[in-house]
């Protein structure tokens, strides 16, 4: 071992560290180690493994550092995600309100008496107001997408069912700008498929509409074929081919990325927010599956994408191509309370429902609408959620709270909230029904005709008492026991209670064993209580956990703790409710 001298010894460290404290700790060893007379040897062999704890001590604190950067950036980072949230939720609401208000208005004038020129006036007013429901309903699906709120149905469907009527839109566009359109089916399927019909339809308008907006003359192909065919699933492949005015090989690069056209002077002659591949790619993701382009400058473009859907074991009828899944219309005048704090979408909704001949009476507040529903009874009402004073959700459980047959009365949202899990927030927590703004004259009465055969069909106490459709799996275990479901959710209700306060003491502590122990401890609960898109949280936390993981196991505490409150809430809500009704 070399023997360093005291101003060799000062430069090593400074080279280690720029902390005056460690060379003065450091500094202070090797002198006295000088003083107390130990050979060269080893003193220089101490100089160096004093040097190396310098250098450790050093790194353990600029980890410590690093640490404290990347919490304080994951906090900013959390802050902005969530005010994102809150400003798309509240830009949402605010834009479909009127909008509701815009496109309701022309229904009603195209409806009236108007000579030709009024006419193609107010239609044009109408494609405008549609458009911009267009780009908010866009900007809306990209936010989802980014956010992995992505919520896939997965119900049997045909593909004729799915895309048939779309696909008519489409090839009157092409038409209109002297297109031919052509669709082929090469899949030959016996079996219903099982997914969610109406994202594979926005793919497919996305790209066949993007063809037909970027294709001059020509024609433009839509083909699928099955590429993958196993017992219980397909993977079938859609091409989208034009003949329009392709993409170069540096535009292929950033085609897919949000808000971004593969030239800037393509949003000038075309139009469009740049939304549509990007949202595709984003559905196609979400589906399992992939999306890919070929296209050459002047020549086309041959859009692609795989996806795989499972098969419905039960053979298609040979019409079943043909149906249709119409809802019955409601065959009875009915009246109608519509509780609503815009004046403006009070008249679109009663002038809407007159027409069809239902009486429709009107409140501007949720304290008007409960009086009006003790005093008169209606059949059925449309309530906004967000009224001033007390919200809808909340007017909605202050009336199942009522006795008698009033707190039974069928309840649909009308509302413009449409982000990720509304529709089913809404349901979950007892409403009959949800429409969402802007509506029209058959979206309407398909919801209330929906609901009212609902009620026809199942006995009230049954749709009272039946536990919320998440719980199927549950339900299901127990072979359908609803009564022994209720005293098994009381169980769940307390041990998840004291579980979300517990994973929040315990990530505070960073006691990693214990989060492991608890989210163990969790696992068969949450298996039939817990959401499908959080089924894996236990599995999760526990990993995490195993492994030490601070930030991992810190965050994904965080997230049980906060689905197994809002699992709570629903069955608390749930087990209140079956209460009431059995005491009615």
């Amino acid at each position: 071992m070399p023997n360093l001298s005291g101003p060799e010894f000062i430069k090593t460290v400074r080279s280690i560290t720029t902390s005056n404290a460690d060379i003065f700790w450091a500094f202070g060893t090797v002198m006295l180690v000088w003083l107390v007379g130990l050979p060269h040897t080893l003193s220089g062999g101490l100089t160096i493994l004093v040097c190396l704890l310098v250098a450790r001590r050093r790194e353990v604190q600029t980890s410590k550092n690093i640490q404290t950067v990347l919490r304080h950036a994951r906090t900013l980072a959390e802050d902005a995600n969530r005010a994102k949230s809150a400003f798309l939720a509240n830009m949402s609401h605010e834009i479909r309100n009127p909008l509701n208000g815009i496109l309701g208005t022309i229904e009603l004038v195209l409806e009236s008496k108007l000579d030709p020129e009024q006419t193609e006036l107010v239609k044009l007013a109408s494609r405008s107001a549609a458009n911009l429901l267009d780009i908010v309903n866009d900007i809306l699906d990209i936010s989802k997408i980014e956010a992995g709120g992505v919520e896939l149905l997965c119900v049997p469907f045909t593909l004729q069912q799915a895309l048939g009527d779309s696909l008519k839109v489409l090839a009157h566009r092409a038409r209109e700008r002297k297109l031919e359109f052509h669709y082929r089916d090469d899949c030959a399927l016996d079996h219903a498929l099982l997914g969610d019909p109406g994202r594979l339809r926005q793919i497919v308008i996305n790209l066949v509409g993007n063809a037909i907006k970027f294709t001059e003359r020509g024609s433009v192909w839509l083909n699928v074929s099955s590429v993958e065919r196993l017992a219980r699933t397909v993977r079938l492949r859609f091409s989208v081919r034009d003949s329009g005015i392709g993409i170069s090989k540096t535009q292929l690069k950033r085609l897919f990325q949000p808000f971004v056209q593969a030239d800037a002077s393509i949003s000038h002659q075309y139009g469009g927010t740049g939304l549509g591949l990007a949202i595709s790619m984003g559905l196609v993701n979400a589906m399992k599956g992939r999306i890919w382009v070929e296209s050459e400058l002047g020549v086309g473009s041959e859009f692609f994408f795989e996806v795989s859907f499972g098969l419905d074991t039960r053979l298609l009828s040979r019409d079943s191509e043909e149906e249709k899944v119409v809802p019955a219309p409601v065959h009875r005048n009915l009246h109608v309370l519509v509780i609503e704090d815009d004046k403006v979408n009070r008249l679109i909704a009663n002038r809407l429902l007159s027409r069809r001949g239902h009486r429709v009476s009107e409140a501007a507040s949720a304290m008007a609408g409960l009086e009006i529903i003790g005093r008169e009874h209606p059949d059925l009402v449309l309530m906004d959620l967000q009224l001033p004073g007390m919200g809808g959700l909340d007017a909605m459980k202050n009336l199942r709270a009522w006795p008698g047959s009033a707190s039974r009365t069928p309840i649909i949202a009308l509302t413009a909230h449409v982000l990720v899990g509304d529709r089913e927030r809404c349901l979950t927590l007892g409403m009959d029904g949800y429409v969402s703004k802007p509506f029209t004259a058959d979206s309407l009465h398909a919801e209330i005709t929906r609901v009212l055969d609902e009620r026809s069909n199942t006995p009230l106490a049954a749709i009272a008492c039946a536990p919320p459709e998440r719980f199927r799996r549950a339900l299901e275990g127990l072979e359908g026991d609803v009564d022994l479901f209720a005293e098994i959710a009381a169980v769940a209700v307390s041990e998840f209670d004291l579980a979300a306060s517990s994973l929040a003491e315990l990530s505070a502590e960073r006691d990693f064993e214990g989060l492991a122990a608890r989210a163990h401890r969790l696992k068969s609960h949450w298996a039939l209580y817990g959401p499908s898109s959080e089924e894996q949280l236990p599995d999760l936390l526990m990993a995490a956990a195993s492994e030490l993981d601070e930030a991992k196991s810190i965050a994904l505490a965080a997230r049980f703790s906060a689905s197994l409150g809002d699992t709570t809430q629903v069955l608390r809500g749930w087990l209140l409710q079956r209460k009431q009704m059995e005491s009615t």
